[in-house]
């Protein structure tokens, strides 16, 4: 969750020592952090992150016309060259997705 100023999260995380920057930079990226919890390393936070977005293309993946609108919607938007670098990026995420998870 992103601790957006003005929101009770934001408060929450100034108040407990939780917001490491606020430099809005960092506030952009999936894989920034502007948070910092107690007893949560980044590698944690990422790990999991990894394995939610493993899980979410495995039930993409089960609800096909699902996936199908999405890709005409992303082809759509992007317009064809910007569409099929972004595929070929997320076709080896996919692919590496379909692997046995590692939960430890």
């Amino acid at each position: 969750a992103t601790p957006l100023p003005g929101t009770e999260f934001y408060k929450e995380a100034k108040r407990n020592g939780w917001l490491k920057s606020d430099n809005w930079d960092l506030y952009e990226a999936n894989n920034s952090f502007v948070l910092e919890y107690a007893g949560c390393t980044k590698e944690d936070v990422l790990k999991a992150m990894d394995i939610v977005r493993k899980k979410k293309v495995r039930q993409f993946l089960k609800k096909p016309l699902v996936a199908l609108g999405y890709i005409y919607k992303l082809y759509q938007a992007k317009g064809f060259k910007e569409f099929s670098k972004d595929i070929a990026n997320k076709s080896i995420f996919v692919l590496k997705s379909l692997w046995p998870m590692d939960t430890k």
